[in-house]
């Protein structure tokens, strides 16, 4: 029997992959980013199999689909250059671990987030401007869904409306109000002293933080949309996605906030001064002023809420609630006719003891593991004997792992993306706002996150298109 060569097999595949509709690769990247955003919904048991062959198949799909390509665009070449060293220096780090297996199986993991991000990048930079709109308008229209999901859920707890939550017992779990669980997670209160607002916005995502990062994000991505197509709506999606961002009441989506907000007016003040006196540029309006302080304030705000509410003003029940003093926390401040303190507070207990996280991931026990790391583990704490406590803070959490070098070679590949956007000095408010959506990424990332989720290489993928001059309609 005659048998197709290999080559032969692959245009076939590539041929069928051409002839589908343009908004598959789309959806599929929708889905992808989905997957790991909402992950207490696609852990579940009954979903985990079709979740997990979805990580698999859709990054092999999108490769498919942009390749074969050649094209001469340096600075994404020198990021996925270093993205590939950095997995190469994983797999050494993981090879030299105790816990090879587990580091296996994580490496894996990371290698078709790898693919992706290879695949989403050569998508859009080969591809008309109209291509990246349609899936910013797609990711801001989720952010105005989650926004009124949650006015939704805020207005059936004041009706007395809610129904007992359905509780997800898995690690990433949660308790998830409304039919199906469809209003979200409930999980995160805003304050035990409050009856609205009740909860913390937290969407379908695990933690606040996640949602107030996507939402951030969005209210800039809408913002892009308005300057590229003058259309009042997506000013509106924007601040009703801020709105939304706002009440998760989560420090470290204010904190990524304010920094975004600072990149922002940097770049304004720079891109005025350059053929201005600083008289002129400082004297530019109140409302640039105002942004300047603002992101400031959100910024110290996120950092040292928590402890000046603490320190000054405990019996302030508004206060602590908005700045995030609950749980464990309220031992610190219980209130003015409540039982005093056992023990003064300390900044690091204002910041759940990530201060501790950052220290034990210095505390080394030889030089190998300070300049190799750990290699790969299961964050948090798994059962049968998998996984390891580990600071939630991207940068730590990768030194840990991968040690020094490991940190170092990730650093290289996010400073391509802040070298080449610096490099295309001045960007357009459109490149601007994509980037920004990006910063607010990438500081969430800081506080919580990983710096490796589909999203954050989404996000990149944008900045390298909306920067890339040389478009091509067809691959």
């Amino acid at each position: 029997m005659h048998k197709l060569p290999l080559h032969h097999i692959f245009l076939n595949i590539k041929s069928l992959i051409n002839k589908l509709p343009q908004w598959v690769p789309i959806l599929l990247i929708i889905i992808n980013c989905i997957l790991y955003e909402w992950v207490g919904v696609f852990e579940l048991e009954a979903l985990q199999p079709v979740a997990v062959l979805c990580k698999v198949l859709i990054p092999l799909y999108l490769l498919l689909n942009v390749f074969p390509g050649n094209f001469y665009f340096p600075p994404l070449k020198r990021f996925i250059y270093c993205f590939a060293i950095f997995m190469a220096w994983g797999a050494f780090s993981t090879s030299t671990s105790n816990f090879f297996i587990e580091g296996v199986i994580q490496w894996i993991k990371i290698f078709f987030r790898f693919l992706f991000c290879i695949s989403v990048c050569l998508y859009f930079i080969k591809r008309p401007i109209s291509y990246q709109t349609i899936i910013m308008k797609v990711l801001v229209m989720i952010g105005v869904a989650t926004v009124v999901q949650y006015f939704v859920l805020e207005l059936f707890s004041c009706m007395g409306w809610l129904a007992n939550p359905i509780e997800i017992t898995i690690p990433q779990g949660g308790r998830f109000y409304g039919p199906y669980g469809i209003l979200g997670n409930g999980t995160a209160q805003f304050s035990s002293f409050y009856v609205v607002p009740k909860f913390q916005l937290t969407g379908f995502w695990l933690e606040p933080s996640n949602a107030a990062a996507f939402l951030f994000m969005s209210s800039f991505i809408a913002e892009a949309l308005y300057i590229s197509t003058e259309k009042k709506m997506w000013i509106i999606a924007s601040g009703v996605c801020c709105i939304g961002g706002i009440f998760t009441f989560a420090n470290g989506g204010y904190f990524a906030l304010g920094f975004s907000l600072l990149v922002g007016q940097i770049f304004y003040f720079i891109r005025g001064n350059k053929n201005r006196t600083i008289h002129v540029v400082l004297s530019r309006g109140t409302f640039y002023h105002l942004l300047m302080a603002t992101s400031i304030f959100l910024i110290l705000f996120s950092l040292l809420g928590r402890y000046v509410v603490i320190k000054n003003m405990p019996d302030n029940s508004m206060l602590k609630a908005i700045t995030g003093v609950r749980g464990a926390l309220l031992t610190f401040a219980p209130g003015r006719y409540q039982s005093q303190p056992s023990k003064s507070v300390s900044l690091d207990d204002t910041m759940m003891q990530r201060a501790a996280l950052v220290k034990s991931c210095f505390d080394i026990s030889s030089f190998k593991e300070s300049i190799i790391g750990h290699g790969f583990r299961i964050p948090g704490v798994v059962s049968k004997g998998w996984g390891v406590v580990v600071s939630a803070s991207a940068p730590v959490m990768w030194l840990y792992f991968t040690g020094i070098v490991g940190l170092i070679i990730l650093l290289l590949r996010e400073s391509q993306v802040i070298w080449f956007f610096v490099s295309a000095f001045p960007p357009s408010a459109y490149q601007l706002r994509i980037f920004q959506a990006w910063i607010v990424l990438l500081f969430q990332n800081m506080v919580y996150g990983t710096w490796m989720t589909p999203l954050y290489f989404l996000l990149i993928a944008l900045i390298f298109s909306s920067l890339n001059e040389d478009k091509h309609v067809d691959l």
